[in-house]
C-alpha cells in the first residue's frame, strides 16, 4: 500500500462535548489517500471510548495512539509527528472543525504547485460566553470581541495563491498577522526538520516552534480560504488566562528569539521590526493579565519576568526598536514600551 499524500493529526484531552463534531467533519471528506491519526492523552471523559469505536468504523483510514497518563499537548502532537507517514502534516485541534471541501481544496493546491508550506484562513466560531475570551493565539479584550465578530480571519498578510521562495516575505507576512498556529498551516513532511519538536511542559508551544517551521520553508503559498472553524470557548487554554500561561506566553516567544535573529536567514530591518512589534504587543497584553492577579497567585510570575523573556524575544535591540517606532511615527507605541521598561 503507497503511503498517504496526507496525514491528518488531531491530540485529544478534554473535549468530550466537541470531539465527535471534529471527528465527523473530517471524515465526511471522503478524499482518497488521507489518513487521520488521533492521540489520547489519557482524556477523562470517554474520548478514549469515542475513538476506539470511529477506528472500528474506520478501519483503513484512522488510527488511534493513546497516552496511559495524560502528558500534554505538546508530547501529545510529537508523538503524531513520529507516527504519521503522509507527504504533509496537517494539525487539527480537536474541538475545532474542519470546512467542508477543505481536504480537496487542499488536495488541489499540492498537486498543483507541491509548496513546502500551506496557509489557510479560518472562521471564528464563538460560544456563547465567549465575548471576552482572547481570540487564536494573540489578543484579548476589545480586540477579541472585534475579531470574533469577523467570520473570516487572515492568516498571513501579503500575496495570495501565488507559489513563493521569498522567505522575508513568508516571516513578515506571519508575523503582521500573529496567527502562529499550528492548525492553519500544512507542511510538507520532508521539510520539516526532525530537531523541530513541540516544547514539553509549556503552553503556547506552537508560537515557540511554529516560527522555526516557517523559517525552514523552501517554497510556500497561502491559500485564503477558511479551512478550520476555530471554537471560541470560556473552557479552552485561550479562555482560562493565569499568570502561568503569561510566563509561557513570553518564553515561547524568547525561545523562537535566537532563531530570528539568526543572519543567515535573511530577514529584511522591516521583518525584524514586525517580529519586535509583535513580541512588544504580546508583552503588553501578557503584563496587563498578569497585573489583574493578586501577587499572592501569581506563582513567583513578575513583570520582572515578562521584561527579561520580552528581551530575549527580541530580534532587535531596544534602542534599535525605539528608533524604529520614532522613524514610523509611532509614538505612542514608544512611550507604552518604555512605560512597561521601567515597571516593577
Amino acid at each position: 500500500m503507497s503511503p498517504p499524500w496526507l496525514s491528518i493529526l488531531v491530540p485529544v484531552y478534554n473535549v468530550a462535548p466537541y470531539i465527535e463534531a471534529c471527528v465527523a467533519s473530517i471524515l465526511d471528506q471522503d478524499v482518497p489517500g488521507v489518513e487521520v491519526i488521533f492521540v489520547d492523552d489519557a482524556s477523562p471523559h470517554g474520548e478514549g471510548a469515542i475513538l476506539a469505536a470511529v477506528q472500528a468504523r474506520h478501519p483503513q483510514r484512522v488510527r488511534v495512539v493513546t497516552h496511559p497518563v495524560n502528558r500534554g499537548i505538546a508530547v501529545a502532537r510529537n508523538t503524531l509527528l513520529d507516527h504519521a507517514r503522509g507527504e504533509y502534516l496537517w494539525f487539527v485541534d480537536s474541538d475545532d472543525t474542519m470546512a467542508p471541501g477543505a481536504i480537496l481544496a487542499l488536495r488541489e493546491v499540492v498537486d498543483k504547485h507541491r509548496p513546502d508550506l500551506v496557509m489557510c484562513d479560518f472562521k471564528v466560531v464563538p460560544e456563547i460566553g465567549a465575548a471576552d475570551v482572547a481570540p487564536p493565539k494573540r489578543r484579548s479584550g476589545s480586540q477579541a470581541r472585534r475579531l470574533a465578530r469577523n467570520a473570516h480571519v487572515r492568516s498571513f498578510n501579503g500575496l495570495s495563491n501565488v507559489l513563493s521562495r521569498d522567505r522575508d516575505h513568508l516571516m513578515h507576512g506571519l508575523f503582521h498577522r500573529g496567527q502562529m498556529h499550528a492548525w492553519s498551516k500544512i507542511v510538507r513532511r520532508d521539510a520539516w526538520s526532525p530537531s523541530l519538536r513541540f516544547v514539553e511542559r509549556r503552553d503556547y508551544e506552537d508560537l515557540e516552534l511554529m516560527p522555526r517551521v516557517a523559517l525552514s520553508m523552501r517554497t510556500f503559498i497561502h491559500v485564503p480560504q477558511t479551512w478550520i472553524h476555530y471554537r471560541l470557548r470560556p473552557g479552552s487554554m485561550i479562555g482560562t488566562p493565569s499568570p502561568a500561561k503569561m510566563r509561557d506566553r513570553m518564553l515561547a516567544l524568547a525561545g523562537s528569539g535566537p532563531h530570528l535573529r539568526d543572519s543567515d536567514a535573511g530577514i529584511s530591518r522591516a521583518t525584524l521590526f514586525a517580529m519586535a512589534h509583535f513580541a512588544t504587543r504580546d508583552w503588553r497584553d501578557c503584563n496587563r493579565v498578569l497585573r489583574s492577579f493578586p501577587p499572592s497567585t501569581t506563582d513567583g510570575t513578575t513583570p520582572a519576568t515578562l521584561r527579561e523573556a520580552w528581551k530575549a524575544a527580541l530580534p532587535l535591540s531596544v534602542s534599535e526598536l525605539t528608533w524604529a517606532y520614532l522613524r514610523r511615527g509611532q509614538f505612542r507605541r514608544c512611550l507604552q514600551m518604555h512605560a512597561l521598561l521601567r515597571q516593577d
